[in-house]
């Protein structure tokens, strides 16, 4: 019995504490929520902006101007030929790499897809038409079990690519960029 009556003493304490800490929780959300009365307003006019100047010179740091170069000016330094002169070593291996670019025959880029499908008769037909629009790119025909596919240009960057595939636009509009092996150089036969 004696237990019972302290362990009810214990939870009515326990929920007066409880009400008195809600109590003081809305207290305090009731005033932050209250809006502020309003100062009674004039009907003085407000005067516009007003500029202030100040006199700001006294902190404004101070110089002196240069004084005037008189008479004595720095004699010119003579003409000098360069003794350590590259140029005629650089031609000549500038001309060698050029050289070696020359031989080089294939790199990777991009090529247009005009044309992917069975149909024999409708690759030729696109074919025609693209070597009339671009007579000046390359075509590459080629025909794997059972799909032909029209493939144009040799293009190193999408952009060069996309300026010829948007004249392409009303003969192949799905027309897609290809990233693959093309030819740079024409091998010389």
């Amino acid at each position: 019995m004696f237990l019972k009556a302290r362990t009810l003493s214990f939870y009515s304490s326990l929920a007066m504490k409880t009400s008195c800490y809600l109590l003081i929780l809305l207290a305090f959300i009731s005033t932050a929520c209250a809006s502020g009365g309003s100062a009674p307003t004039t009907s003085t006019p407000v005067p516009a902006k007003t500029t202030v100047h100040l006199d700001l010179s006294k902190y404004r740091p101070k110089f002196e101007a240069p004084a005037e170069a008189t008479g004595s000016a720095m004699p010119a330094k003579p003409n000098t030929v360069p003794t350590k002169n590259i140029n005629n070593r650089l031609h000549s291996s500038l001309d060698s790499i050029a050289e070696s670019n020359k031989k080089i025959l294939y790199a990777q880029g991009y090529r247009i897809l005009v044309y992917s499908g069975n149909e024999r008769k409708q690759a030729m037909d696109v074919r025609k038409v693209v070597t009339q629009r671009l007579p000046e790119v390359e075509e590459y025909f080629t025909y794997t079990q059972p799909t032909f596919r029209l493939k144009i240009g040799n293009y190193l960057s999408r952009l060069e690519a996309r300026a010829d595939m948007s004249r392409l636009s009303d003969i192949a509009p799905n027309a897609m960029l290809v990233y693959e092996q093309v030819t740079i150089n024409k091998p010389s036969r």
